[in-house]
C-alpha cells in the first residue's frame, strides 16, 4: 500500500513538473523564434529547419534501445533485482555508444564528399559557408546524446520523470540564454545551432553523471556487466517502439524538411 501511495505521488509530481517545463519550452520557442527568423534570414533559417528535420529524423538509430531500457528498467524495480538492472543499463549503454560511434565516422567519412550547399539548395556565399559546419555540430550533439539519454529513460523507468522534465528545463533555459548570447555576438549559424543544441545537451550530461554519480551509484554501467543476451532482449523489446518512433517523426519532422 506504501509503495502504491509513493507511486501515485510520483506520478502526479511528474505530470506538474512536464507541465511546466513543457510551458517553458513553448514561452522559450515563441520568444527565440521571431528572433532567430529576423537574425538568420529566409534562407539560413530555412537551412537550420532543414538540418534540425533531419537530424529529429534520425532519432531512430537508437533502435528503440532506450524504450526497450525503459521497460527493462521498470520490470528490475517491480523485482527489486539490482543485478539485472546494472546489466540492463550497462549494456544498454555501450551498444548506444558503439551505435553513436558508428554515426560519427560514417559521417566523418562522407563529410568532405558531400555537395552541402546543393543538398540545402542555398545560394548566398554565407549560407554556402556554414551548411557544413551546421550539419556537422547537429550530428555531433546527436552521437553525443545517444549514450548519454539513457539516464532519462532510467529515471522514468523508476518512476522518477519529474527529474528529467527538471534537468530538460535547465536544458531549455540553457539553449535559450545560449541563442540570445549568439545573436548579441553577432555569430554565425554553426554557433547558433551549437547554443540551441548544446545547452540541452550539457543539461543531459549532468542529468547522467547526478544519477550514475551520486542518486544511483551502483547502475554506473560497466562493461564487465555487459550481457549480450540482454542486449538481444532490449533490442527486441525495442524494435516494437522503432516501428512507433519512425511513424511519429515522419508526422511530426517531414513537413519542415519539405
Amino acid at each position: 500500500e506504501g509503495r502504491s501511495r509513493e507511486r501515485y505521488r510520483r506520478m502526479a509530481l511528474t505530470s506538474l513538473v512536464s507541465a511546466l517545463a513543457r510551458g517553458i519550452a513553448v514561452l522559450t520557442s515563441l520568444i527565440s523564434v521571431p528572433l532567430t527568423v529576423n537574425y538568420l534570414g529566409a534562407e539560413r533559417y530555412g537551412m537550420w529547419m532543414t538540418a534540425s528535420s533531419v537530424i529529429a529524423l534520425l532519432g531512430f538509430a537508437d533502435l528503440g534501445m532506450g524504450s526497450g531500457l525503459l521497460n527493462a528498467i521498470s520490470e528490475a524495480d517491480g523485482k527489486d533485482d539490482r543485478i539485472a538492472a546494472q546489466k540492463y543499463v550497462s549494456s544498454a549503454f555501450y551498444m548506444l555508444l558503439g551505435i553513436a560511434t558508428l554515426i560519427l565516422l560514417g559521417f566523418t567519412t562522407i563529410y568532405s564528399f558531400m555537395p552541402w550547399e546543393r543538398l540545402f539548395n542555398v545560394v548566398t556565399e554565407q549560407a554556402i559557408n556554414e551548411a557544413g559546419p551546421s550539419m556537422a555540430i547537429f550530428v555531433i550533439i546527436l552521437a553525443i546524446n545517444m549514450p548519454l539519454g539513457i539516464a532519462q529513460r532510467v529515471q522514468l523507468g523508476y518512476q522518477e520523470g519529474y527529474r528529467t522534465h527538471l534537468w530538460g528545463v535547465a536544458g531549455s533555459l540553457l539553449g535559450f540564454g545560449g541563442v540570445l548570447l549568439v545573436i548579441y555576438l553577432q555569430a554565425g549559424l554553426p554557433w547558433l545551432v551549437l547554443a540551441m543544441s548544446g545547452g540541452p545537451c550539457f543539461a543531459m550530461l549532468l542529468n547522467w553523471l547526478e544519477l550514475f554519480c551520486h542518486s544511483r551509484i551502483w547502475l554506473f554501467p560497466r562493461w564487465t556487466s555487459f550481457d549480450s543476451a540482454i542486449t538481444r532482449k532490449v533490442v527486441g523489446t525495442g524494435m516494437l517502439f522503432l516501428i512507433l518512433q519512425i511513424m511519429t517523426l515522419i508526422g511530426s519532422s517531414s513537413d519542415n524538411l519539405v
